[in-house]
């Protein structure tokens, strides 16, 4: 027996009793009509007009599993069965209307589409997922743009929040670093200082954004679970029955070097002007 491709998001059954007379049916379905594994399900389908069969057709299945693949649309309306019986029960004597093909990159479809259109034939109709959701794919691009240009912009922030820091860290330490000048600190020396105490805090903010980050891409689901339960509030838009998020481990780590370049270069500031600052002057007001 093959494998539905569900299989892995069943939640209660076993797809070791999916078998003839038997399906798989979403948890939305299940809600809905108060089923559990193992209970009697019946179908009907209208009958070949073409053929003259105007009677409808009704067979009766035993709930094999239930799955929760976390999409509505899927949750909510596909029953699953094995390809013979659902052809004997539709009455397509062995065809088919349609063929899924999963793929190891869905990103890049377009590197075997052509091979696909090939070995298909011309008169065959070949859609990637892309072209069929062209909207969601769309939008999800902008998405991804947006959200780069708004992380640029947070990043700024908060390196502007840690020179704000450290200049106010100079300002009151302005007689310390006279004194450090008139003992023999030279110039590179205070910047130093200040120069890796703004690091340390841009590390540390980097490095506590990055595992918060990390934690709530993972946890995404049970953390919105939680929040509905808290805010007796739904986060489902249309087909999507919870929020999605992908973890890209490339991305996440050129974000996380990025911020803390950034955030390095920008305590250069305050850090230089602190060497330029002379004892005498420091020291007046003192």
């Amino acid at each position: 027996m093959r494998r539905a491709g569900i299989d892995q998001d069943l939640i209660a059954g076993s797809f070791d009793a999916y078998i003839d007379e038997a399906v798989l049916i979403g948890e939305d379905v299940a809600a809905n009509l108060g089923l559990r594994a193992g209970d009697q399900i019946g179908l009907t389908v209208p009958g070949d007009q073409s053929a003259g069969n105007l009677a409808a057709v009704r067979r009766v299945y035993t709930v094999a599993g239930i799955f929760s693949s976390k999409v509505a649309k899927i949750d909510q309306t596909y029953i699953y069965m094995p390809l013979t019986e659902a052809q004997t029960f539709l009455g397509r004597g062995g065809k088919w209307d349609m063929i899924e093909i999963r793929v190891r990159n869905p990103y890049r479809i377009e590197s075997v589409m052509s091979r696909l259109k090939a070995a298909a034939g011309k008169d065959t109709k070949i859609e990637d997922w892309k072209y069929r959701d062209s909207v969601v794919w769309g939008a999800l691009r902008f998405e991804a743009t947006a959200m780069r240009a708004i992380l640029f912009f947070v990043t700024v922030i908060a390196a502007m929040n840690i020179v704000t820091g450290i200049v106010m860290l100079v300002k009151n330490k302005t007689r310390d670093i006279a004194i450090l000048r008139t003992i023999g600190a030279g110039k590179g020396s205070v910047t130093r200082i200040f120069f890796l105490a703004g690091v340390l805090v841009g590390a540390a903010g980097t490095f506590t954004g990055l595992v918060a980050g990390v934690a709530i891409v993972t946890f995404i689901y049970p953390l919105q679970r939680g929040l509905e339960w808290f805010f007796h509030f739904s986060f489902a838009m249309g087909d999507m029955a919870y929020l999605p998020a992908s973890l890209h481990v490339g991305e996440t780590l050129i974000v996380a070097f990025g911020a803390f370049i950034a955030t390095s270069l920008c305590t250069l500031i305050p850090a230089l002007s602190a060497a330029r600052l002379e004892p005498v002057d420091a020291l007046r007001y003192e």
